[in-house]
């Protein structure tokens, strides 16, 4: 069995195109979990009486990390996928993977393509948002790649995801502490305790993108930008307790920390500031990357100084 796990709140109208999606997938012994946080739009009533088969528990607003750990806690399947209360799966994601781990049994998690999509409606295809590139589909385990491009800043979403069960359990679930990057942390985790993972291509998980309300954006929140940093920091600590810390780990790191700096430093001068120091610290010789007026500017008076006034001029 399938365990499809969604944690909600306040997202009634979304919740039900949500649900809709995964009657797309026919002849799939699953079940579905919705746990609401404490919703006040009528999410309980919607759900008890358009989806019946539907299990439903209810937190009293402790977030989506223990939300998601409950409807862990509370599955039958021995197969878990998270969802978002507005993501959407396309028809046959669910048997694609099933039928991988059935090819792949040594595997703890399988992982599928995945786009963005903007609106608050039903789905449509040209509401894609077009990506530079799509995540590699590794065959085999690649904990190395999948660990380098995670600390780059290019990480598997949750919802792309099918997972053993009884791994989450051994890793504990998700972080209940962690208003941001939850997904992030999970993975991270995950691939520090040595479970493998492959890319299977099949049917994708769509996730809506708006900006305008999501939780897991940093916006100009000096908490959640502190709460990334020190995610960080987690991280190199962790791998090098596990012995896997390298160049290559703190390369990348460091490129994502230089972006981090980068994107906030007008608006969140202070914690914008730890990621400059980290990217620093990590490679003191970054080089900027663009234009060969700009990649010049950067080894002359230094990358950070090359992005100020790049920003200022806008060349």
């Amino acid at each position: 069995m399938v365990s499809i796990i969604i944690p909600t709140f306040n997202r009634k109208n979304l919740l039900t195109i949500t649900l809709d999606s995964l009657s797309l997938d026919y002849g799939t012994e699953k079940e579905v979990i919705v746990v609401d946080d404490g919703s006040t739009d009528g999410t309980e009533a919607t759900v008890k009486v358009k989806y019946p088969s539907v299990r439903f528990f209810k937190q009293n607003q402790q977030g989506a990390p223990a939300a998601r750990n409950l409807g862990l806690k509370e599955a039958s399947g021995e197969f878990v996928i998270f969802l978002d209360s507005d993501d959407l799966l396309e028809g046959g994601f669910i048997e694609s993977k099933l039928d991988a781990f059935g090819d792949k049994p040594q595997m703890d998690a399988i992982y599928g393509s995945w786009d963005f999509f903007k609106g608050d409606g039903v789905f449509n295809p040209s509401d894609i948002i077009p990506r530079f590139s799509g995540y590699p589909l590794y065959k085999e385990d690649q904990e190395f790649e999948i660990m380098k491009n995670l600390l780059g800043g290019w990480f598997i979403p949750v919802s792309a995801v099918m997972w053993k069960k009884s791994f989450l359990e051994r890793i504990g679930g998700f972080r209940p502490d962690l208003s941001i990057n939850q997904d992030v942390d999970l993975i991270f985790r995950a691939i520090v305790s040595d479970f493998k993972i492959c890319g299977e291509k099949s049917p994708r998980t769509l996730i809506r993108d708006h900006n305008s309300d999501r939780v897991g954006v940093v916006k100009n929140d000096l908490i959640k930008i502190n709460q990334v940093y020190e995610l960080r920091n987690f991280f190199i600590n962790e791998l090098k307790v596990a012995g896997k810390w390298n160049k290559k780990y703190a390369n990348a790191l460091a490129e994502y920390s230089f972006d981090m700096w980068s994107l906030y430093r007008k608006e969140l001068p202070v914690g914008a500031k730890k990621f400059l120091d980290l990217s620093k610290s990590l490679n003191p010789n970054l080089e900027v990357k663009g234009g060969f007026v700009y990649q010049m500017l950067g080894k002359v008076i230094g990358s950070h100084r090359a992005v100020m006034i790049k920003q200022a001029v806008k060349f």
